[in-house]
């Protein structure tokens, strides 16, 4: 109930109700009800092996694999529903006047940030939120990173620096019509280390992305797709916002991102990284927010960082919380050692302990224990001492 009272967007609402509707319980029973049947089975040539047919040792091995299968799927829902709870935290950060306030405000259809053609307009960090593919994102505009004698505008930069360290991810934004120049090198070096990096023990850990900017002000003809080869057209991306929530499921896979082989390859024209710099960034996307281009393409990009491209593929139903999950991780655990026992052909006593442990372990999660059921259950089905 509290996480559908929280719930900060509708993915997060869907998924929460989806779990008081039994959602969880469902998939737990029903793995519970599998790993129950074949206990069933051993238990009872444990104790009747005379009165029974042989077990049929290729249906133990196929079910031991299904429901470690589904014990996977279901943890792998774990992060998606982290996702949803908790959101992201994303920093922008970047050089002065390199339109990290306009994107911001494009990013979340708003006027949340000033932009004037003054260079250090923003000196605080300031905040705004919208929800990409259900995931609710805190977009962090910082104060341009520079050397400045202007003691309030460094304040802010010490302040973008340590909102950069504490983000999940941190976007770096660059004059996409100027490439990449010694001023970004150096807030490079400031975040990421490196020579005359400075900037304390406020390092970035986290995810990275590169967002080259003001495309629209680069040569015509020039909409090269930064590390994947292929050029896109003028439309890829360039949907207009109509709400600070968006589904990012039609973005274009053409989009100018480079992806799954980081930027490697990312030399687009205007934009040549230096060796040092590219394997900083899981990606690289080029944008317009003065024009509104790339931002379904910035959003993809986000999803697929954050590890969550299932929810840009239409959502989660329901997810574990982490209680359940310490308890998914258990019975997979427990199914490991009985997939050995039975690889080893040790006796079916060591089988049945860890089938056992198996079926406790989901059963905190489900409410129930393994009580009377499995003896009930082996006479019912072999009508043994009737």
């Amino acid at each position: 109930v509290s996480q559908l009272l929280s719930a900060r967007s509708a993915a997060a609402a869907d998924s929460a109700l989806a779990g008081l509707q039994g959602g969880v319980g469902a998939a737990v029973g029903g793995l519970r009800a599998a790993l129950l049947d074949l206990l069933v089975e051993l238990e009872a040539r444990l104790d009747f092996d005379e009165d029974l047919p042989p077990l049929d040792l290729p249906w133990v091995k196929r079910k031991i694999g299904e429901v470690q299968a589904r014990v996977d799927a279901a943890l792998r829902t774990q992060r998606a529903g982290s996702l949803l709870r908790r959101g992201l935290q994303v920093a922008i950060v970047g050089q002065p006047n390199v339109g990290k306030s306009s994107l911001l405000n494009a990013w979340t259809d708003s006027d949340r940030a000033i932009v004037t053609p003054t260079a250090g307009t923003t000196r605080d960090v300031v905040e705004a939120a919208l929800v990409v593919g259900g995931v609710p994102v805190t977009l962090l505009d910082t104060a341009g990173i520079r050397h400045s004698e202007d003691e309030a505008e460094m304040i802010g930069v010490e302040r973008s620096r340590a909102a950069a360290a504490a983000a999940d991810v941190v976007v770096m934004v660059v004059d996409g019509a100027a490439g990449w120049t010694a001023e970004d090198g150096e807030i490079h070096a400031a975040l990421w280390g490196g020579e005359g990096g400075g900037g304390g023990g406020c390092k970035v850990r986290g995810p990275a992305l590169l967002v080259a900017n003001k495309d629209d002000l680069r040569g015509a003809g020039s909409q090269h797709c930064s590390g994947t080869g292929s050029s896109s057209s003028s439309s890829s991306g360039s949907s207009t916002l109509r709400s600070s929530s968006r589904d990012v499921r039609s973005s274009s896979s053409n989009g100018s991102v480079a992806e799954e082989e980081g930027v490697e390859e990312a030399e687009a024209e205007g934009l040549v990284l230096p060796p040092g710099v590219r394997s900083t960034f899981a990606g690289v996307v080029r944008t317009s927010a003065a024009q509104r281009r790339g931002l379904q393409d910035l959003d993809a990009a986000l999803l697929r960082l954050a590890g969550a491209p299932q929810l840009a593929a239409g959502g989660v139903a329901w997810a574990v919380n982490e209680r359940q999950a310490e308890a998914l991780l258990r019975c997979r655990e427990a199914l490991s050692r009985l997939s050995e026992s039975v690889a080893a052909d040790l006796p079916l006593d060591f089988w049945t302990i860890d089938l056992r442990s198996a079926v406790l372990a989901l059963g905190e999660v489900s409410g129930q224990e393994v009580g009377e059921e499995v003896l009930e259950a082996v006479f019912s089905r072999f009508c043994i001492g009737k």
